[in-house]
């Protein structure tokens, strides 16, 4: 018994988990009534609810029991999905696993876009602009939008994955300094969308005229 005692420590601590004494009895004698080895640890495991803490109490390992009491028998642990249907996953750092993401992902959910004619005189203050990167003059970068366009300070910004050209479409995120130039931190690539949806929010109605508004709708 002592030395599934130290078995069970061992295979909580690889989670970056501990029991307290209650728990480390609870789960001893439950997996001391099993023949499976180690699953029902990995079981109970998945099963406990840590609400990002590390240390488990009896009655956390208690409420995870009465879980895999109420799993259906027979229930699948290895699930195959089809290439095309793959669901979003989040990696759980304390257990170590990864768990179905059940909310939907945001990028900067708090952020709200501005245009570049209302960010003329906002200086100092961080902002997202969505635009079209250009060179209204040869070796200076500007940042167009249907409002305006600003120039672009792009020393030392960070960029996510994508190819970044002239005239293409980005978000970036900076502030204006006191000469008026956009001192950009971090350029990333827009969300993807459809033409019809670009349009509507662009409120365009009208056939493209020109390179950077064809760029809009690709």
């Amino acid at each position: 018994m002592q030395q599934l005692r130290q078995v069970v420590q061992a295979e909580f601590r690889r989670q970056q988990l501990t029991l307290d004494k209650e728990a480390l009895a609870l789960v001893v004698d439950y997996v001391a009534q099993s023949s499976s080895g180690l699953e029902p640890i990995y079981s109970l495991i998945d099963k406990i609810d840590t609400d990002n803490q590390s240390r488990i109490t009896g009655a956390i390992v208690e409420e995870a029991l009465q879980k895999l009491n109420n799993t259906p028998v027979g229930a699948a642990l290895i699930r195959v999905y089809d290439c095309f249907d793959v669901p979003k996953v989040r990696f759980d750092h304390i257990r170590q696993r990864f768990y179905p993401l059940e909310e939907p992902l945001s990028i900067h959910a708090t952020a709200q876009l501005t245009d570049v004619k209302a960010l003329l005189g906002c200086t100092g203050q961080t902002r997202f602009l969505l635009g079209c990167i250009s060179q209204l003059q040869d070796g200076t970068f500007y940042l167009e939008d249907m409002t305006g366009s600003l120039q672009l300070d792009l020393t030392g910004c960070q960029t996510s994955s994508g190819l970044y050209t002239e005239n293409c479409i980005v978000i970036a995120e900076g502030e204006l300094d006191h000469r008026g130039i956009f001192k950009a931190m971090a350029l990333g690539m827009p969300p993807v969308e459809s033409r019809e949806d670009s349009l509507a929010a662009t409120k365009a109605c009208l056939p493209c005229t020109s390179m950077s508004s064809c760029m809009l709708h690709i």
